[in-house]
């Protein structure tokens, strides 16, 4: 597989997403350096990374880059999260046996691929708001009718990932995702 999120020894960057290269991805990083700064822990910048690290193995294999991403891409990867499912492993134990999910992988849970739509709104927000990306405005013209200037509902990523936001954030304090509850709430609100 391509990419990794590294765990590192550094307190100021504990997690860091390296692409095919084994470069640092610079748009991760910044995001994760935002979500630090912000006093979130450790954890959350691990959770958040591996959602951005299956977005862009996603994005590396159909060849568009994240600033240039489209409806169709989120469209896409939604669907792939639902279809394809996790990649299979081979157990540490029974390296020879396949696994149960061998041909295809585990469906992702529902809550994983919301939990994945919640960071991409807010990962898509922060370089929205630091003017770093995207380079693409697949919704201009919703945009330019509704008066709205840059909400991340016109980003195109984020049109495909609303509406599978909406009632989630019970099911987030559930599950004691509190970093996630805030997004939800600001990824509903829409722009102010």
């Amino acid at each position: 597989m391509i990419g990794e999120l590294v765990a590192t020894d550094d307190p100021w960057e504990p997690y860091r997403l390296v692409g095919p290269a084994g470069t640092p991805v610079e748009g991760v990083a910044a995001f994760l350096r935002d979500l630090q700064t912000a006093g979130r822990p450790a954890t959350t910048a691990r959770s958040y990374g591996m959602d951005l690290l299956r977005w862009y193995r996603f994005l590396w294999a159909v060849d568009v880059p994240w600033d240039r991403a489209e409806r169709v891409e989120a469209r896409d990867f939604s669907r792939w999260l639902q279809i394809a499912g996790q990649p299979s492993r081979r157990h540490w134990r029974r390296p020879g046996q396949a696994g149960r999910w061998a041909a295809g992988g585990k469906p992702y849970a529902t809550s994983v691929r919301t939990h994945s739509e919640t960071v991409l709104r807010t990962f898509y927000d922060f370089h929205r708001d630091a003017g770093t990306g995207p380079v693409v405005d697949a919704g201009g013209a919703e945009r330019a009718a509704a008066g709205a200037d840059g909400d991340l509902a016109s980003l195109g990523v984020a049109q495909e990932l609303g509406p599978l936001l909406v009632g989630r954030d019970a099911e987030a304090e559930s599950e004691g995702w509190l970093g996630e509850v805030e997004g939800l709430h600001v990824g509903l609100a829409g722009p102010d």
